[in-house]
């Protein structure tokens, strides 16, 4: 076999370093993505690029594109009965309005290569979809006006956004978050319901006729809540709840390791119309 030459030899250490570095790139890859299952959307949303493990364990890596601030608004007519929100990744705005048509304002980061607009609709009769597409959208922020007309339901699902709403009337409410806050302020809502991970609940100054919850490890806080029926669990977040007094309230509290205070504890009685029950794991409990 003829001797390699002095370039021969370059070309071929290249190509041999060149194979060790992506395997230990892909390597490296993996065991990050072990590590944190988030660590390549962290380096997609930060450079803009779309990263790819392939069958043979290399990393493929695609521009996206630059996204742009975007300003976006739609207005449609209220359904009759549902009013879906699902974005994930932004924080949604909900306040009431006297127009006749629901607006919606969304301002955000757009790769229009991607998707057209910031948000995903789709409207029939009886319900309105609003969603944030799959990609090419970012640090959202979406403000939705409702008119005082429609009071039927309302669904609003997040992952790390906030979910804040003021002066709303509605029937039946459902607000699920993993990480995001959720606050009410000044809402009438006769059946509300909300989940949450680690994300914490406020509520001030409003009537709710049944309020039930669940929480891993957010904190609920409930002020000045008209008498309701009410019914907490949480695994190691606090429940705060201060209630307007009604003799006719019974109070169900359980925590394993937590501390319980009740302000009202004097109010226990078999005869009564309303009844707050509130359990945890290892948080804290107070009524006032």
């Amino acid at each position: 076999m003829k001797s390699l030459n002095s370039f021969s030899k370059i070309f071929l250490i290249l190509i041999l370093s060149t194979v060790a570095f992506l395997s230990l790139t892909a390597y490296a890859a993996k065991q990050a993505y072990s590590a944190d299952p988030d660590f390549l959307k962290k380096v997609e949303e930060k450079y803009h690029w779309k990263i790819h493990l392939n069958n043979n364990g290399f990393l493929a890596e695609e521009s996206s594109g630059p996204k742009e601030l975007t300003h976006d608004s739609w207005n449609f007519t209220p359904p009759k009965n549902n009013l879906s929100i699902k974005i994930l990744s932004g924080d949604i705005a909900l306040k009431t309005t006297t127009a006749k048509e629901i607006k919606i304002s969304a301002e955000g980061l757009l790769n229009s290569k991607v998707a057209p607009r910031l948000l995903k609709t789709e409207i029939t009769e009886f319900q309105l979809a609003i969603s944030q597409p799959e990609n090419g959208t970012e640090n959202l922020r979406v403000q939705i006006e409702i008119p005082t007309s429609f009071t039927k339901n309302l669904s609003v699902i997040t992952a790390s956004g906030d979910i804040t709403a003021e002066s709303l009337s509605l029937n039946s409410v459902e607000l699920k978050t993993v990480s995001g806050a959720i606050t009410l302020n000044k809402v009438t809502i006769k059946d509300l319901a909300l989940k949450t991970v680690s994300g914490n609940f406020q509520a001030r100054e409003s009537s709710i006729a049944d309020l039930s919850g669940k929480s891993v490890s957010g904190d609920i806080e409930v002020y000045d809540l008209i008498p309701a029926n009410v019914d907490f669990a949480s695994v190691s977040g606090n429940i705060k709840l201060k209630i307007i007094p009604n003799e006719k309230t019974n109070f169900s509290l359980n925590s394993v390791s937590g501390d319980i205070f009740n302000k009202h504890e004097h109010q226990l009685s078999n005869n009564y119309d309303l009844q707050v029950k509130a359990s945890t794991m290892s948080g804290n409990i107070q009524i006032e």
